[in-house]
């Protein structure tokens, strides 16, 4: 676990503060004691940080637009900034321009504030949907093929960090995330829709069996969040975070069951696959642990049992009622 004398008192601007990893990594970074900024949108979009509000400088804007990240940069005087930041929307054609407004513009003003401001250490979340389907373990030297406007704008944004740091050495590690489940996670992702399915006793909608996702815990997303912060001589470097081992998605869903000691009740077939399922999807995470001396330390039955935990009714955590209620649990 990293030292909270390395954070007590360091300055960090976090942008995506208010998402599912960002609400996590925020707490983290107040637990280590670091004077913590936000550049947040939307004052809506905090429900996950209300008992928190408090503790963090609230600094409003959009990612999309230069003058808000300036200003962001210049009042939070971070050491160190975290860029979480990401379009969250439907793939349709009609939202390009917003997929590109908040990932690859937003990643631009991000560059070019916090060079300008000198700016010692950024850490930039990126995507597995960066890379296109394989047949084998997706390594950080594969060619990049997105299918999804999501995966083409943060690719977009990998390769401006890379061009960057390659020019002018610009101190950013490129942390490529693949699926990341635990607390705060959206209630409509597939792991916490089987979680309520079987705490409700509702049926839920399966794919086809056979497609297969690599599962990776929060908290060890966060852990190498704050490990790749202090390896800014690592620049332009992209290291994949994930638990190197790929798992059905009825796997998943007997894990939660075992869990909760309920059967879903399942109608296989149900939900259309989506560009990005595919019946082969795991990373190789060797570099991560050669590098950044980094691996995962929860495995997927004991993420999910944290989950679950947490997610209980019965359980009285901080911020999570409104979570609950968008489940369809009662607190």
């Amino acid at each position: 676990m990293a030292s909270s004398c390395l954070w007590r008192g360091k300055r960090v601007l976090v942008t995506g503060g208010t998402g599912f990893i960002g609400a996590n990594l925020l707490r983290r970074l107040l637990a280590e004691g670091a004077h913590v900024s936000a550049l947040i949108r939307h004052a809506e979009s905090a429900w996950r940080l209300k008992s928190i509000l408090h503790e963090i400088d609230i600094l409003p804007g959009d990612i999309s637009r230069p003058e808000d990240v300036e200003n962001a940069v210049t009042a939070s005087r971070p050491g160190v900034i975290f860029h979480l930041a990401t379009a969250r929307s439907i793939e349709a054609v009609e939202n390009l321009p917003l997929f590109i407004s908040t990932n690859v513009l937003g990643a631009s003003n991000l560059i070019l504030s916090a060079k300008r401001a000198g700016i010692k250490a950024v850490v930039y979340t990126g995507s597995q949907l960066e890379y296109g389907h394989s047949a084998s373990a997706h390594v950080e030297t594969d060619r990049l093929s997105p299918y999804t406007l999501h995966g083409v704008t943060k690719a977009a944004a990998t390769m401006s960090f890379q061009g960057v740091a390659r020019q002018i050495g610009f101190p950013v590690v490129i942390l490529r995330l693949f699926h990341v489940y635990g607390p705060w996670e959206s209630p409509q992702r597939f792991i916490p829709t089987l979680i309520a399915a079987a705490l409700k006793g509702e049926t839920v909608a399966m794919t086809e069996k056979g497609f297969r996702r690599d599962y990776i815990y929060i908290d060890d997303v966060i852990e190498a969040l704050l490990i790749a912060a202090r390896r800014p001589d690592l620049k332009g470097e992209v290291f994949n975070i994930a638990s190197g081992r790929q798992v059905l998605n009825e796997e998943v869903a007997a894990i939660v069951e075992r869990c909760i000691g309920k059967e879903i009740d399942s109608t296989c077939g149900a939900y259309a696959a989506h560009l990005t399922d595919t019946g082969f999807r795991v990373a190789d995470i060797r570099k991560a642990r050669s590098v950044l001396g980094w691996e995962p330390k929860v495995d997927l039955d004991s993420g999910i049992k944290a989950t679950i935990d947490w997610l209980s009714p019965a359980r009285n955590y901080p911020d999570r009622a409104g979570l609950i209620s968008k489940y369809g649990l009662r607190a």
